[in-house]
C-alpha cells in the first residue's frame, strides 16, 4: 500500500521508534470573517469618482484584487496540505505504536 511520494521516506521515519509529541500554538490562527455589512464597502457614486471613464484604471486595480485572491488561494491551499502532512504523519506514528 503505497502512501505518497515519500513513501520511503516516511517508513524510515516511522521506524525510528515513539516519537514524543509536543504540543504547541497552531501556526497559524484563522482570522474571524467580517460579516460584509461590517466591511468598508463604496457606494456604486463613490467609485464612479473614483473611476470615471478610466478603464485603464479599473483594469489595472481588478488584476491586482485578482492576484492578492490568487495568492491568498495559493497560501491558503499549501497552510491546508502542511496540516494534512502534519496529521497523516502523527496518525503512521500512531499506528507504528499498535
Amino acid at each position: 500500500m503505497q502512501l505518497g511520494p515519500n513513501t520511503a521516506a516516511n517508513s524510515a521515519a516511522m521506524n525510528q521508534g515513539p516519537i514524543e509529541h509536543q504540543w504547541t500554538q497552531p501556526r497559524f490562527i484563522m482570522q474571524k470573517v467580517r460579516p460584509i455589512s461590517e466591511m468598508p464597502l463604496a457606494t456604486y457614486n463613490q467609485i464612479e469618482n473614483e473611476y470615471g471613464d478610466n478603464l485603464e484604471k479599473i483594469c489595472g486595480d481588478h488584476e491586482n484584487l485578482i492576484k492578492v485572491i490568487l495568492e491568498d488561494e495559493e497560501n491558503l491551499i499549501s497552510k491546508h496540505r502542511q496540516h494534512i502532512d502534519d496529521v497523516v504523519d502523527i496518525i503512521k506514528q500512531d499506528m507504528s505504536l499498535l
